[in-house]
């Protein structure tokens, strides 16, 4: 987009192409240098772009173009604050009124931000790399405020307080949540405790049937609720694992269905039978997953309260039925 607004603007139309060209082979060359494996690799890489293109995932499809818009802007500004999203508007009206040539580099959020709505699944993660172009509006709506504060006859000093606070207070939250994050990366997983407590416990992936995200299936793959059959006796295991011992469920693939309950009825319903007919033989709950607010404030005392505490396990949890007495 640089290089095609230089060019119309100095009336150079061959530059398009030769500085096209010039800027796709630096982008190619920075990204082969950060990440060769992305090159050398590329079966794997196509098909996890393959995988990840995907029409259809649990608690993760399902909206439409302006849906998945909504989630994304909504994902940011709730990571940052929500009353981060009006300065963002606001700075993106300030740089609309400027229209400062250094600017234009932040379209590539957008573009970004477009393309990934396209997709039909939507993912947090997949948001982070328009977390800089959005802080950027921030701080451009601060540093715009500052200015008017400055020209204020009277209160222009509280406004410029007003806005350093703000500003302290996003600073202080981000790092806390960095600080939170790495705290949260470093506690044993369930499904790593659960497993050792297996081996103990003669229990073995021969011998349950295991869902995903479970110490037997950890990436979450398996939807198991298809291993059920309803009976005149109630529920039970269908034939082919009619010899398993033990069913392993996470709370991950539950929490996902009950937030969409008339979609997902009849998988809701395995669970609750399986849950009022089987004896629980082993639970792990975690207890070092943090709290996440909107609210800046709120989310620095969550911060400052987790990283006090002494956390165990994280993850989700693990519950164990014994299918057979």
């Amino acid at each position: 987009m640089a290089v095609i607004y230089r060019s119309v603007r100095e009336k150079c139309g061959r530059d398009i192409l030769r500085l096209g060209i010039l800027s796709v082979l630096l982008v190619v060359g920075t990204v082969f240098v950060i990440a060769p494996n992305l090159f050398l690799d590329y079966k794997v890489v196509i098909a996890n772009i393959l995988r990840e293109a995907r029409p259809n995932h649990l608690g993760a499809d399902g909206l439409s173009f302006s849906g998945n818009l909504k989630f994304y802007l909504l994902d940011i500004s709730e990571a940052f604050g929500i009353l981060t999203l009006p300065l963002a508007l606001w700075g993106a009206a300030c740089l609309l009124r400027e229209r400062q040539r250094g600017s234009l580099c932040l379209l590539t959020g957008l573009i970004y931000w477009v393309c990934m709505s396209v997709l039909k699944l939507h993912w947090s993660r997949w948001g982070i790399p328009m977390y800089p172009f959005y802080l950027i509006l921030v701080g451009t709506a601060l540093a715009d405020l500052r200015k008017r504060a400055a020209a204020m006859p009277k209160g222009g000093g509280l406004v410029s307080y007003g806005a350093a606070a703000f500003t302290l207070a996003l600073l202080c939250n981000a790092i806390l949540l960095g600080t939170c994050d790495t705290k949260a990366l470093l506690v044993p997983d369930s499904r790593a405790l659960a497993l050792s407590d297996f081996a103990q416990m003669g229990i073995t992936a021969e011998n349950s049937v295991y869902e995903g995200y479970t110490p037997f299936d950890p990436a979450g793959y398996l939807d198991k609720t298809d291993a059920f059959r309803q009976t005149g006796a109630g529920i039970e295991p269908t034939q082919e694992n009619s010899q398993k011992a033990y069913f392993i469920m996470s709370d991950s693939f539950y929490i996902r269905y009950r937030s969409e309950p008339e979609r997902y009825a009849d998988k809701i319903a395995v669970y609750e039978a399986v849950a009022e007919k089987y004896p629980v033989v082993y639970k792990l709950e975690p207890n070092g997953n943090r709290r996440v607010s909107k609210w800046i404030l709120r989310d620095i005392l969550d911060c400052l309260d987790y990283l006090r505490q002494n956390v165990t396990c994280g993850g989700s949890a693990i519950t164990v039925y014994a299918l057979r007495e």
